[in-house]
């Protein structure tokens, strides 16, 4: 049983991980672009 609620916890902490990911990821690459240039 707490096995089954820590991945059900772990799921929901990654899929937001992810999303925070990709967007900090988008800003960093126009951040390097710009550098670049």
């Amino acid at each position: 049983k707490r096995k089954g609620r820590s991945e059900e916890e772990e799921r929901k902490r990654k899929g937001r991980g992810k999303e925070e990911v990709r967007k900090k990821r988008g800003r960093g690459k126009e951040e390097e672009r710009k550098r670049k240039r």
